[in-house]
C-alpha cells in the first residue's frame, strides 16, 4: 500500500542523513571503525611455528595453529580460530585463516603484505546482522544472518575488494524481509553498492466470485477468491567514504550519495 511505502522510504531517507550526521562526527574526532583495539584481543591457541633466515631469502616461516575462546573487548561468544600458512618475501599467506563461532564462520584464503600484492578471497557465512550492527553503530531496526563473498586485491595500506552480499531470515522494523541482496565494490577508502530488498505486500481482498465465474461445481454456489499480494521492491545505489583502521589511503570525496527507489 501507498502509506507504507511511504512510511519506509521515510526512515532510508532518514537513515541516510543519520549516516551523514554520523560520518562528520567520525572524521571530527578521527575514528573510523568500533571495533576494539587489538591489544584487547585475547586468547590461547596452540599449533607449530617453523622460522628459518638465508641472506638469499630473509625470514621465511610456516605455520599451522589453533586457538579457541579469544575475547575480543565486548566480543567473547565460543569460537574457534584456525590460521594455516606461511611468510615469504614480506608477504603473508593464510591456507586459510578461519573463525567460527556457532554457525557463524569468516574465512580468508590469500595473501597480505604492505606491497601492492594482496589477493584472496573472502567468505562471511550466517554472520549475525545484530553484531554488525553493535560494530558500525548502525540505526537501522534490521535483522538476520549476513552472507557475503569478496576478492580482496591491493595492500594493507590501500585495501580493494568486490563482491556480493545477501541477508537470510531478515526483518526490518519487525517487517520480514523475502530477499535482499547487493553487489559492492571498496576502492580509495570509497564504498559503493548496488542493490534490492523485496517486502511482502498486504494481502488485498477479492470481489466475491459469482456462480457464472465457477467452473462446473454445483449451481448456486459463490466463493471468495484467494486474496492476491504483490511484493515490494526496494531498489538502493549508494555511494560513501569508509577509511578501514589500517588503512592510509583517503577519500577523494567526503560526500554520501544515496538513491532509494520504491
Amino acid at each position: 500500500s501507498q502509506p507504507s511505502n511511504t512510511t519506509l522510504l521515510r526512515q532510508l531517507q532518514r537513515y541516510a542523513e543519520i549516516v551523514a550526521l554520523q560520518d562528520q562526527k567520525r572524521r571530527q574526532q578521527q575514528t573510523t571503525f568500533a571495533l576494539p583495539q587489538l591489544q584487547e584481543l585475547d586468547g590461547t591457541f596452540f599449533g607449530e611455528i617453523n622460522l628459518a633466515v638465508t641472506p638469499e631469502a630473509g625470514l621465511t616461516a610456516d605455520f599451522d595453529l589453533a586457538g579457541e575462546n579469544w575475547q575480543w573487548g565486548p566480543y567473547d561468544q565460543p569460537n574457534q580460530l584456525i590460521a594455516q600458512g606461511e611468510f615469504t618475501n614480506g608477504v603473508l599467506t593464510f591456507l586459510p585463516l578461519r573463525f567460527e563461532a556457532g554457525d557463524s564462520s569468516l574465512n580468508f584464503a590469500g595473501s597480505v603484505g604492505w606491497g601492492d600484492d594482496a589477493t584472496g578471497q573472502f567468505r562471511a557465512t550466517n554472520v549475525s546482522v545484530d553484531w554488525l550492527r553493535n560494530v558500525f553503530k548502525l540505526p537501522l531496526d534490521i535483522d538476520g544472518n549476513l552472507n557475503a563473498s569478496a576478492a580482496i586485491t591491493g595492500s594493507l595500506q590501500t585495501p580493494r575488494a568486490q563482491g556480493s552480499i545477501s541477508l537470510s531470515e531478515a526483518s526490518l522494523n519487525r517487517m520480514p524481509i523475502q530477499t535482499a541482496a547487493a553487489q559492492f565494490i571498496y576502492n580509495n577508502a570509497r564504498l559503493g553498492i548496488v542493490g534490492n530488498m523485496q517486502l511482502p505486500e498486504e494481502p488485498s481482498a477479492q470481489p466475491p466470485v459469482t456462480e457464472d465465474e465457477l467452473p462446473e461445481t454445483g449451481a448456486g454456489r459463490t466463493a471468495n477468491a484467494a486474496p492476491s499480494s504483490t511484493p515490494r521492491l526496494i531498489s538502493l545505489r549508494g555511494s560513501l567514504p569508509y577509511r578501514l583502521p589500517q588503512a592510509t589511503v583517503e577519500p577523494e570525496r567526503d560526500d554520501i550519495e544515496l538513491e532509494i527507489a520504491l
